[in-house]
């Protein structure tokens, strides 16, 4: 770039007297503009830093004009040009900076949400024998629950009926009357029409029934009825023995029943 200035006229005679000393100061200037800065001072040497500084400058001509006089050292001073000052400040601008930030925080997302996944399946895939343990455990304790329940139904079941026919046998020897009931009870579930029935007590509740038939009949109209003793009769149960069959009422024979009803119900659960 050639840089030229005002022209100004000199004084006559500029060659000489105070002119004398211009030749070293040109010389100096020479030697600043070709390389070799006055007071030490170093140019800009590479051609982008000299471009950027306004440094490229034709020494030759630039000289030849200051000692003319067709240009001062105030022309050589840069020009304040505001489109420099933009450029300069757009190079200093943060935008490149942001976009790596941004890129970097994405990616860092991007890797934890990719740990965070890898994480949980690893974790996932640790725990699963742990789980498998855990549900193998589960169906052993319910099935041993069950063979206990099965067993316990089974074992109880005899504890169950022993306790009731003690039950019973108790309540026979407290109530009296309880043959008269069991009695009555089993002959209302037969037919109307029957003409003769034998009723089978135990030896000890012999005479209360007795007593009690005597007073109050068991069927109304002409039926036959009859009271034997049998000691394999329970005290306060019976068997009623009619023209169509034997109805069995013994404490005995209801537990028994109660029994196979228990295992049944064992069996199918």
């Amino acid at each position: 770039m050639i840089i030229k200035g005002r022209k100004k006229p000199g004084p006559k005679g500029r060659g000489s007297g105070a002119g004398a000393s211009q030749p070293q100061a040109i010389r100096d200037l020479s030697q600043s503009l070709t390389g070799t800065a006055p007071h030490g001072t170093m140019p800009p040497t590479d051609s982008h830093h000299q471009a950027r500084s306004g440094w490229h400058i034709d020494a030759d001509e630039t000289l030849s004009d200051l000692y003319d006089g067709d240009l001062t050292i105030e022309d050589l001073a840069l020009p304040d040009d505001p489109a420099h000052r933009s450029d300069r400040r757009q190079s200093l601008e943060p935008d490149d900076d942001i976009a790596l930030i941004s890129k970097a925080r994405q990616e860092a997302l991007a890797i934890r949400e990719q740990a965070q996944h890898e994480g949980f399946e690893e974790g996932l895939a640790m725990a699963q024998p742990v789980l498998d343990e855990c549900r193998q455990h589960i169906e052993t304790f319910f099935s041993a629950r069950q063979t206990a329940l099965e067993k316990a139904s089974h074992d109880l079941a005899p504890i169950i009926l022993e306790v009731v026919g003690q039950v019973l046998q108790m309540e026979a020897r407290c109530d009296e009357e309880l043959v008269v009931h069991m009695v009555k009870r089993t002959i209302q579930q037969l037919d109307k029409n029957q003409k003769r029935l034998t009723v089978k007590v135990n030896p000890q509740d012999l005479e209360t029934l007795e007593n009690e038939f005597n007073q109050h009949p068991p069927l109304k109209g002409s039926v036959e009825w009859y009271v034997e003793a049998d000691a394999t009769v329970d005290p306060g149960s019976c068997m009623v023995e009619t023209e169509s069959g034997l109805v069995d009422a013994r404490f005995s024979t209801q537990i028994e029943t109660l029994g196979k009803l228990l295992l049944t119900a064992r069996d199918d659960d």
